[in-house]
């Protein structure tokens, strides 16, 4: 995790980039049956343990982009799901909601040029036979 965060910090768009399959390496990291290089040895994929998810490895990825935690492979998966599939410890599965979260939310704030306000009103829909039987709330922004 040490060096993952060296990196991440030193050159944060490796933590957004991907792979041909679309993974990032937030999705590698949330992925216990991922396997990143191809070894000669005669372990086959039966003998092989998943690995468990690093939360300290997500923490480091998540620390230089948030990014990432929204973006979905080829299989249309996020890192999340990738996590939750591969059984990761409930203060993972959260860290990863948080930041798609929080990243959502500052993407959806800089798209809209000024603050936003809601407000409910009481509407009665009037059909055209002057029917008024619908009454109810709309919210309006």
């Amino acid at each position: 995790p040490r060096l993952i965060k060296i990196i991440a910090h030193v050159y944060p768009d490796a933590c957004d980039a991907q792979d041909i399959d679309g993974r990032t390496p937030l999705h590698f990291a949330c992925d216990s049956s991922s396997v990143l290089f191809e070894d000669d040895d005669d372990e086959t994929d039966e003998a092989k343990e998943p690995q468990p998810i690093c939360h300290d490895a997500v923490c480091a990825l998540l620390s230089e982009s948030l990014v990432a935690a929204t973006i979905e492979d080829a299989d249309e998966m996020s890192p999340l799901e990738h996590a939750i599939m591969s059984n990761a410890s409930l203060r993972t599965v959260k860290l990863l909601q948080h930041a798609s979260a929080k990243h959502l939310q500052m993407t959806s704030t800089s798209t809209c040029p000024g603050p936003t306000t809601m407000s409910r009103r009481r509407v009665s829909l009037e059909m055209e036979n002057g029917d008024t039987s619908y009454q109810g709330e709309v919210i309006v922004l």
